[in-house]
C-alpha cells in the first residue's frame, strides 16, 4: 500500500506543530487510532479533516495535497519546502 502525499504531509504537519496523534485527533474530533490510520496510508482523511489541518498549519490545501493547480504542469509541491521558507521569513 502506497502512502499518499496527503498522508505523509499529515504526519509531517502534526510533528511540525509538536502534537501527538491524540492531540491532533482531539482537534479534528477523531481518536488517535484514526490519526494513525490516516498517517500510515490505510485510508485518506476526510476533506473536513484536511481543511482543519490546513488551518492549523497555515498552509493551503494545494500545499497539503501536494498539487499546485495554478501551474499548467500540475507541479507537485513539497510541504517541507514551505515550512523552511516560513522559518526563514
Amino acid at each position: 500500500m502506497a502512502i499518499s502525499i496527503v498522508n505523509r504531509n499529515m504526519r509531517f504537519v502534526r510533528k511540525k506543530l509538536g502534537l501527538k496523534q491524540g492531540e491532533l485527533g482531539a482537534l479534528l474530533g477523531i481518536d488517535c487510532q484514526m490519526v494513525s490510520v490516516y498517517e500510515t496510508g490505510r485510508y485518506e482523511p476526510k476533506t473536513d479533516y484536511i481543511v482543519t489541518l490546513c488551518r492549523l498549519a497555515r498552509v493551503t490545501m494545494d500545499e497539503l495535497t501536494g498539487i499546485d493547480f495554478e501551474r499548467s504542469n500540475y507541479r507537485y509541491l513539497d510541504i517541507k519546502r514551505t515550512y523552511q521558507t516560513q522559518q526563514r521569513g
